[in-house]
């Protein structure tokens, strides 16, 4: 197999799972919760780690410097609009006990989410996305 079939392999994986994570491990846009939760303890923070050097690692595989600092400016970014999920979440429901209601309804018991893991998923997720997209584009 190629380089450019492998790299493109590669990007179509990256956005998928890009995708699985935003949608399957965040709480989703109507503050409804994550979709499978059971999943939070899992793609935690240390997985956030792994999943970034892997991005870097990809773009050092494709011999592209510009695409590390562009993984890692990406991922700021996304941590940045992964902000804005929760201060609009936090808006809508003003008192803690509805956090403990909607997060009891989809399994989670403790009041405690965390919000950080939240946001460095939607940060992770953001990078993985645009290096997927620029794998599946053979662009390096």
């Amino acid at each position: 197999m190629q380089k450019e079939q492998l790299a493109s392999i590669v990007g179509w994986a990256l956005c998928v799972l890009s995708v699985f994570l935003v949608v399957g491990t965040t709480i989703g846009r109507n503050g409804s919760g994550p979709m499978f939760p059971s999943l939070i303890p899992v793609f935690g923070v240390p997985f956030v780690i792994f999943f970034l050097l892997a991005q870097a690692g990809i773009c050092y595989w494709l011999r592209s410097s510009l695409g590390i600092a562009l993984v890692v400016a990406v991922c700021l970014l996304g941590y940045w609009i992964g902000g804005f999920g929760e201060a609009k979440w936090k808006r809508r429901h003003t008192r803690p006990v509805a956090m403990d209601r909607v997060l009891e309804q989809h399994g989670i018991p403790s009041s405690n989410y965390d919000w950080t893991r939240d946001r460095l998923i939607k940060g992770v997720s953001m990078s993985a996305l645009v290096l997927g997209v620029i794998c599946i584009r053979k662009w390096d």
